[in-house]
Order: C-alpha cells, then sequence, then structure tokens
C-alpha cells in the first residue's frame, strides 16, 4: 500500500494549490466576466485563515467517523457545522467555516444541505469594548491611533507603508499610497489630517524606510476603520432630499429605512479597499 498523506496534509496540500498572493483578484474578477475564481486564494491572512479551519474539520472528521481522507470527510460537512452551531459559535464565524471549507471542497456553502443562522452586527466580538480598547491605545500611542483615524489602513497595509507612500498633492492633499490591499489591489487614500505625514517625516529622519514597521497586537485599527470610514461619509454625503433617486440607498435588516447616499458610500468603499456598498454600511452604524 502506498503512502497517504494525514488528512491534515491533505488540507495543506489542497489550498496550497489555490496560492495566489501576488494576482490582483480585482483584476481577475474583470477577466472572468465579473466572478471571482474559486480556486484562488488571494490573501495569506485568508490562507492560515482557511488552513485552521480545514485542518479542525479534518481532525473531527478522523476523531468522529474515522475519516481518513478529504473525500471521506465530505458528506460529514453538514454535521460539523450543526455542531459547530450547537456548541454556540457565532453565526459569523459559522459562515466563515463554512466558506473555508467550501473553498476546500470547491463548492458554495449552500451545497452542504445547512441552514446557516443569520448574521447580525451586534453579534460582532470585534466592536465588544471598543471604546475603552480605543481610549487605552491613544493615551499610549497618540499620534499613531490619529493616523489611524485619518486613514483606515489595514494593519498589514500600515506595516507595509513607506516613507515615500505618503505625499502632499499639487492641491495641498495629503495621499497614501498603499501598494497591495485587499485582493492585491492598488488605491490611494487622502488622508483626513496629517498625522500619518508627520509620521513619516519622524521614519524618514530616523533613516527607516518603513514608516510603521511594528505595530502593537493591541491596536483596535477595525475601530478606526470605522471612524475613518464615518468621517469620510460625512465629507461627501449629500442631505437626504439632495439625493436622486438613482443615487439612494436604502438598508435592510436592522436598519430597515435608512437612507443613505451612493456616491458617498463608493467613496468610503474606495477609500477602505472594498469594491461592495452592502459592507460600507458595517462601518457607518455601531451595533447596539
Amino acid at each position: 500500500m502506498g503512502y497517504r498523506p494525514s488528512m491534515t496534509r491533505q488540507a495543506l496540500d489542497c489550498l496550497q494549490e489555490m496560492q495566489a498572493f501576488v494576482a490582483s483578484k480585482h483584476n481577475e474578477r474583470i477577466a472572468n466576466n465579473g466572478q471571482t475564481r474559486k480556486d484562488r486564494i488571494y490573501s495569506k491572512s485568508t490562507f492560515n485563515t482557511y488552513l485552521d479551519i480545514g485542518t479542525h474539520f479534518a481532525n473531527w472528521a478522523k476523531d468522529n467517523f474515522g475519516c481518513k481522507t478529504l473525500d471521506d470527510a465530505r458528506p460529514h460537512v453538514g454535521a460539523y457545522l450543526e455542531q459547530r452551531m450547537l456548541d454556540g459559535i457565532s453565526a459569523w464565524t459559522l459562515h466563515r467555516d463554512a466558506s473555508a471549507l467550501a473553498k476546500l471542497y470547491q463548492c458554495n456553502s449552500a451545497d452542504f444541505g445547512v441552514k446557516l443562522p443569520p448574521r447580525y452586527r451586534s453579534e460582532i466580538s470585534r466592536y465588544h469594548n471598543i471604546t475603552e480598547k480605543m481610549a487605552e491605545f491613544e493615551a499610549e500611542h497618540p499620534l499613531l491611533a490619529r493616523a489611524c483615524k485619518s486613514c483606515g489602513l489595514r494593519r498589514h497595509e500600515l506595516r507595509a507603508l513607506r516613507v515615500e507612500d505618503v505625499y502632499v498633492d499639487a492641491s495641498g492633499n495629503i495621499r497614501v499610497l498603499v501598494r497591495q490591499g485587499k485582493g492585491g489591489r492598488r488605491r490611494e487614500v487622502y488622508a483626513l489630517d496629517d498625522s500619518i505625514l508627520q509620521l513619516a517625516q519622524m521614519a524618514q529622519e530616523q533613516g527607516r524606510t518603513y514608516i510603521c514597521r511594528t505595530i502593537p497586537p493591541r491596536a483596535p485599527l477595525h475601530g478606526y476603520r470605522r471612524i475613518f470610514a464615518q468621517a469620510t461619509y460625512a465629507k461627501f454625503a449629500r442631505p437626504i432630499n439632495q439625493i436622486p433617486a438613482k443615487d439612494r440607498y436604502v438598508c435592510r435588516g436592522d436598519m430597515q429605512g435608512i437612507v443613505l447616499d451612493k456616491r458617498a458610500m463608493y467613496s468610503v468603499s474606495k477609500a477602505l479597499g472594498h469594491n461592495r456598498l452592502g459592507i460600507v454600511t458595517h462601518y457607518l452604524f455601531t451595533p447596539k
């Protein structure tokens, strides 16, 4: 009998074949008639997350059903997700797990035959005690906190930021070049104040190439992205009575009936490095 790798190794090999970290998700979507390729993983952080989920599922299937291959484990994905629900895992985490396993098996999460619970913004754990976390961080790192609120970058984007990536344009605006954002996309962000420029100037004076190579692990960056999104939206949004019907975005779910300005939402989405309007609402409103 030939050698058969462990199930966790099978999951690793399968996901490694999908690695496309240097490719542009945005460009490949355009080339694929607007559809994202199911056999690609464009982010290293996404790869690591999906690998953790795939490994956890593989071990669960082995321990509970004696599975030895991923094909053997495939019929038990539904039972795994149902068990996760019984364990009290949040709806957001369940949807993430289902997406990861759908990637592993190159299918849609609906194919697993499990009705996942709806997701509510109030259940997002990253927002819990966010005000206290930001207050603590700002007391220790006031300039860095201001810079995070000023440009709304993700952790990996901030760490990769070079001195020359922050500059003042001909109109006097402070602009930040993000070389490789989510999905490998490149973008420029208009900073809301000069704090990130101050950090760049300090790094230049100290002979450093990168502005914020080391970021404290407790930095509440997603909270700062939310503050940046709200300020950017307020900067571009028109009064409701001045928004044309075609530019009106009517919210649903727990924000049902709220009307937003699509034009301002596009500005926020672009600045945050997203390409969907719906996701902007998660930044504009604080979960209760």
